[in-house]
Order: C-alpha cells, then structure tokens, then sequence
C-alpha cells in the first residue's frame, strides 16, 4: 500500500514500468495497492497526466520479499498469461 500527495494533472501512477489503480481521497491526496515481486531495491515511481506523459518521478526503497510471487514484466498480454495451453510459451515469453 503506497499513499501520498500529487498535483491535480497526476491521474496515473507507474511503478518500474508496470501502471496501477490509484484511488484519490480528495484532489492531491491518493491511495493504492501496489503489487510487488519478490525482488527488493530501489524502484522507480513516476506520476503521469491522464495521456500518459510523465510529470514527475521519485525512486522509492523496497523490502525484498523471497515468498512473493514473481510478477510478470511489463507489457505482458492476456492471452500470455498461464491461461494460454501453452505454459512454455507463456513462461518464455513473460520471463520467468
């Protein structure tokens, strides 16, 4: 859960290049659930306007987490994910 306080433009939020759901509490202050790998380190969180182009950036310090579940990389499609029949495909293609 990450919380904080953005200008009215910020209407999307990325993290290491994934986008997340944000939840605005009022017009600067925002809420959201960020899901997370088992990799720790310094990430880059960058604030973007409802187009998608980037208004700022900070990078943010994260616990590793050994028992979390890898996430698949950024751009991953549906129809890759292990709902495809083809698990090796879908493994190869997302990374893990």
């Amino acid at each position: 859960m990450i919380s904080g306080v953005a200008p009215p433009p910020v209407m999307r939020f990325f993290l290491e290049g994934r986008e997340f759901d944000v939840e605005f509490v009022d017009a600067a202050r925002f809420t959201a659930e960020v899901p997370i790998g088992p990799e720790g380190g310094k990430l880059e969180l960058v604030a973007a306007d409802a187009g998608g182009r980037e208004l700022g950036k900070v990078t943010i310090k994260v616990s590793a987490r050994r028992q979390a579940v890898p996430l698949p990389r950024p751009g991953l499609r549906l129809e890759d994910t292990p709902l495809d029949p083809d698990l090796d495909t879908w493994r190869e293609r997302s990374g893990l």
